[in-house]
This record gives structure tokens, sequence and C-alpha cells, in this order.
């Protein structure tokens, strides 16, 4: 039977109840209009044996009955099922979610991620080595995986670590304020203590696209970041992520992330320096690589030169935005030869092997 208990006025769940034992974690997923992927993230999170209590609510901005359907087949007390009402975007999803949670912790795992199995069992036992420090957030290393219509001249590396571990072996690690992320750590392999992320504040929404990393940042000037070698999640690279350079003006808006930088990355020492460079870095990318009209370009360049860029090439770049124009005009014939040459060598080195 469907229950109907509202949350903010704006969502009510309709499948599941509450929890018979408090959960030691929450996993969270946010899902809008892709029930194939849906079904495999709650899959995977429903492989977590022999670990800890646990719950799984799911979060519909789009109010689909496909996805009530999904949840029912897996036939689980664990699963709950949430329906906004007025799509309040993946961060609202998201704070609803932590809002119905009952655990301690809480995974947010997007509806293109996977959790791998066991996941929640080393977080657990990771958390429990440490119980002297007090940990706001455990992230750990991602599993990468390349969807059918990403295909990259060169192959990506299959692991991402967002850390680099101190020189003496120790998991789970502090990351001290001001320490440089290697990568901006993945939701999919990061656990938060709900009650940390609700007294920063929760995910900063107005810094859009650059949200989580804002999250990351605030529990690290706090001293509540640690992180692991272990590798918890599957990041799932394809056309639809928020972070394809195709919609980086979208989610990333230049306004985000001048938030970002002075509430969250300013008095962050080395670490500081590194993040702006990484994000002037997307920018200028972003105004080469995508195909845009010449006024376009030269709109961008110019704010993202008056607002953004402090370093040296990117601002002499910046200042000429048809060179760009001639840059992706080259990067855009020669890409698709690289590819075909780069896969006839790797097709010659497979059949040698």
């Amino acid at each position: 039977m469907t229950s109907s208990s509202s949350l903010h006025g704006m969502t009510r769940r309709v499948y599941g109840g509450e929890p018979s034992r408090k959960p030691w974690a929450s996993v969270v997923i946010p899902t809008f209009r892709r029930p194939h992927l849906l079904r495999e993230a709650l899959g995977s999170a429903l492989r977590q044996e022999e670990g800890p209590q646990y719950e799984v609510i799911v979060v519909d901005n789009a109010a689909s009955e496909e996805t009530l359907k999904i949840a029912r087949g897996f036939e689980s007390a664990r699963v709950s099922v949430y329906y906004n009402d007025k799509n309040l975007g993946m961060w609202g999803s998201i704070e609803v979610g932590v809002s119905a949670a009952t655990g301690d912790w809480v995974l947010i795992l997007c509806d293109d991620d996977l959790l791998l199995p066991g996941a929640l069992r080393q977080f657990e036992a990771a958390i429990s080595r440490n119980q002297k420090d007090r940990i706001g957030c455990l992230a750990g290393g991602t599993a990468l995986l390349l969807a059918d219509d990403v295909q990259p001249i060169l192959r990506p590396p299959t692991v991402q670590l967002p850390f680099r571990p101190p020189w003496r072996r120790m998991d789970p690690f502090p990351v001290p304020p001001g320490a440089e992320f290697e990568a901006v750590p993945k939701l999919c392999s990061s656990i938060f203590r709900r009650d940390e992320v609700l007294a920063v504040g929760s995910w900063d929404r107005e810094c859009v696209g650059y949200a989580d990393l804002a999250l990351f940042l605030e529990l690290q000037k706090r001293g509540l970041l640690y992180g692991s070698m272990e590798v918890f999640g599957s990041f799932r690279i394809h056309g639809g992520n928020d972070s394809n350079p195709l919609k980086i003006w979208d989610t990333y808006p230049i306004n985000a992330a001048e938030r970002l930088l002075v509430l969250y990355g300013e008095g962050c020492g080395a670490g500081g320096v590194k993040l702006r460079r990484q994000i002037e870095s997307s920018y200028v990318k972003g105004l080469w690589k995508i195909p845009l009209s010449s006024n376009f370009r030269r709109q961008y360049a110019r704010e993202v030169l008056e607002r953004l860029a402090r370093t040296k090439r990117y601002r002499l770049l910046l200042r000429c935005p048809w060179l760009m124009g001639v840059l992706g005009a080259l990067f855009r014939f020669a890409r698709p030869r690289a590819g075909r040459i780069v896969q006839a060598f790797r097709r010659v080195a497979g059949d040698r092997g």
C-alpha cells in the first residue's frame, strides 16, 4: 500500500515507510527521467551484503510512474520513493533526501552512477578504524566507466583518486586545510556525516555545478574531510553528464565560479591556487573546444577575462578569441582523424597480443 507522507510541502512519500531499525547509513538517489539508469543505480545500492544496516531513498524530480514501478520491482523493504511535485533541481532533490534520511551517514548516488558491492561495509570499517577523530566526510577513489557515446582519443585512467595520500601508510587519512585536490571527489564514492552536512548549511545551490566541490572545501576548512585509497563507487562518463564541456555555461556559470572561489577557495593556500587554475582552464578549453559563434566566443572570453582569469597564459588567449576559434577549427578537423589512427594502433596491438 502506498503512503503519502509530505515533506517540505512540495514532496510526498509514495512508496515505502520508516525503517524498522535505525540504519547506519542512508543512500539517497536523486533521479530525473532516466529509468534505464535508475534501475542500475538502485540495483547497485541494494547489493550491499554483510554490511551495516542501511536504507535507500529515491527522490524523483519528475514524479514518474516508471520510478515507482522500478522501486516496487526490487521488492525491498529498504527502499522508499519520494515525488517532488515541482522540479527542485538536483541539489534540491538531494536536500529532500538528506532531510528524509534517518541514518547518521548519508551517501549521494546520482542515478547514472553505481555503488560497488561491499562499499558501505568498507566505509563503516574505515570510519571505525579512526574513531578518535571527527570525520565529517570520507571520500575515496572512483572507478570511471566510459559510455558508448564517449570515445576519447587517449584512454583515460580507470580509477580516479581525489587526494594524494600521506607518506606514511594510513587509511583513512585527514585532508588538512589548504591541501591540494588531485581531482574533485565523486559523490558516489563519498559518505557524509549527516549532522555535519546540516551544520554547514548543506549544499550551496548558488554554486550550481560547483555545489559539491563547495561542500568538500567547507568541510576541509573545518578539518572534517578525510580521504581513502579504497574505491567505493563507479562514475559513468557519458554525453548527458552535467560536467560535459558542452554544458559548461549552463551548469557552471561564471558567477557560480566566482562565488566558489571567493567563499570557499580563498585562504586555501596552494590548494586554492591550483583550484583557480583548474577552473580557469575549464572555461578556456570550453571556448575553443566547443563549436561557438564568434560573437558568443568573444562575449564569454571578455567575461572570463574580466571576472575570473588571473593566469598569464590564459589571459593572453582570452584577449584573442579569434585565435581560440582557429584552434577550435583545427581541433575539430584533427580529432576524428587522430581517433582513427589511435584505434588502428589499438587493433594492431590487440592482434599482436
